[in-house]
């Protein structure tokens, strides 16, 4: 698959996040990695990325929230920086796509074709490309 062409979505909330490669002919989505955040603000290992992952609990949510933001960005920049994707598609309730677009690279960031306000973790995949057909950019 060519990566000039791929558009990676990210439909997170607070306790969790998925990273969706869209590639073409559109739609065909194929799952890029999932994080999840437990209750008690320590994160969830990620299924697909190799990364350390916390075991101690955090001070307090506003701090977890931060931590848990910034790791998904991270992952974000990181794949920006290798090329990995054409575009992002930013799908987040109105706080967590604030936070999630302000933690960004400002490289990362120009990737960004859209943000849809709106909560779709739930959604199974297959049922994505009639919410996602042309959200509004935020």
């Amino acid at each position: 698959m060519r990566h000039d062409e791929t558009i990676w979505l990210v439909i997170a909330d607070s306790a969790r996040a998925r990273l969706i490669a869209a590639d073409p002919p559109l739609p065909r989505y194929r799952p890029v990695a999932d994080y999840h955040r437990d209750i008690a603000g320590a994160e969830a290992p990620d299924r697909l990325f190799d990364r350390p992952v916390a075991t101690a609990s955090l001070d307090s949510t506003v701090t977890a929230d931060h931590a848990f933001t910034h790791r998904i960005a991270a992952a974000l920049d990181q794949a920006a920086e290798q090329h990995q994707y054409r575009s992002l598609v930013l799908v987040a309730p109105a706080p967590l796509l604030h936070d999630l677009s302000s933690a960004l690279q400002p490289a990362t960031m120009l990737l960004v074709q859209a943000g849809l306000a709106q909560d779709l973790t739930r959604v199974a995949d297959q049922d994505l490309p009639g919410l996602l057909e042309s959200p509004p950019s935020q």
